[in-house]
């Protein structure tokens, strides 16, 4: 929450010494929060208006919400490996470790939109026997949850890189640590998408 990030920003050193840059390491802050805040407007949207989920798009509504909290928990694994990263010097092999899992996290964030396409489709055939605030909302619930994945998506994707935009995705942002000036890693140039 909010709250937890602001208890973090001010107990960061203000030392020259921080193997990471402070600004950096407060943008990943701040990206985090944003999820957990998205995560907390799905959920109170839901329980605040004591929304009931039509039968016809249970199926399709788990499904997407799935594929966007893999997407969350991917973005995790790659915030931990933060701290081998640092201590090999942002080089060898755990630099390719990394790649791969920005390449799933991307996938992951893909499928989250593909899900989300179809739900919208569905709701859409039925929507005409719903009352129109509920779809409203439906709709916002669905928006809610894709930006879940965009979110923790953007926890590693750093500025305007990211994925569809640049080859290179600065995924630690523009200070590294060490005598290793490496910041950027490179994706394949294949189409991510």
């Amino acid at each position: 929450s909010s709250a937890a990030s602001d208890v973090y920003k001010r107990q960061l050193p203000k030392s020259l010494f921080m193997p990471i840059n402070r600004n950096d390491l407060l943008e990943l802050i701040s990206k985090q929060d944003k999820v957990a805040n998205c995560s907390k407007d799905i959920a109170g949207t839901i329980l605040g208006r004591k929304m009931r989920i039509p039968t016809e798009i249970q199926g399709a509504l788990s499904e997407y919400l799935e594929a966007s909290i893999k997407a969350v928990v991917e973005a995790n694994t790659i915030v931990h490996e933060l701290d081998e990263l640092i201590e090999t010097g942002f080089g060898g092999r755990e630099v390719e470790f990394i790649e791969k899992l920005i390449v799933k996290l991307d996938d992951l964030e893909t499928q989250s939109d593909k899900h989300q396409i179809i739900i919208r489709a569905q709701l859409h055939a039925i929507e005409s026997e719903l009352p129109p605030v509920d779809v409203m909302f439906l709709y916002k619930i669905f928006e809610l949850i894709g930006n879940l994945a965009d979110r923790a998506q953007n926890v590693v994707f750093y500025g305007d890189h990211a994925p569809g935009r640049s080859q290179n995705v600065a995924f630690y942002g523009e200070h590294a640590p060490g005598p290793v000036s490496y910041t950027h890693l490179t994706l394949p140039t294949s189409d991510l998408v």
